[in-house]
């Protein structure tokens, strides 16, 4: 969290207030305290050290507050040392997956949708033969409304 202390951002007490109120999926207080953030730090902001605060709403929040999150320019991130990604946190949200995963992929540049979709998004290869891609996860949850949004958005 030093990162985010150092740029200005939010400091822990309000990280922590923050992951509850996605928890807690109150909107409001989502807003309230995210009013002053630019997209770029919430781009970058870690709930986790496996989640950034898009993955962390994709997750756990709701769609409103991940459209939010996107509406205020945070982008789709890759951290060098986790598998995870938004598609992933998508389709472990517990039910709206589906809603979740079709506001992600809108937002996912087109030059690494295939990519997202289709590997298995270990960058420093950390997790080989145990990582898995985006697609065989939505299989393997049982999520085919979401494995064939995912397979349309490969191609």
């Amino acid at each position: 969290m030093g990162d985010t202390e150092r740029s200005g951002m939010l400091n822990d007490d309000e990280i922590t207030e923050l992951q509850i109120a996605v928890e807690q999926r109150e909107l409001s207080r989502v807003k309230e305290l995210l009013q002053a953030q630019s997209g770029d730090d919430l781009t970058g902001l870690q709930i986790f050290a496996d989640h950034t605060l898009l993955m962390y709403a994709c997750e756990r929040g709701t769609a409103e507050i991940v459209q939010y999150l996107l509406s205020k320019g945070t982008q789709v991130s890759e951290l060098e040392w986790s598998t995870n990604n938004e598609l992933k946190s998508a389709l472990r949200h517990p039910d709206q997956s589906h809603e979740i995963l079709s506001l992600v992929l809108d937002a996912v540049p087109a030059e690494i949708r295939a990519d997202m979709v289709e590997t298995d998004w270990d960058p420093d290869g950390m997790d080989e033969g145990e990582a898995v891609s985006p697609l065989e996860l939505a299989r393997s949850l049982g999520k085919e409304d979401c494995y064939e949004l995912l397979s349309r958005a490969r191609s």
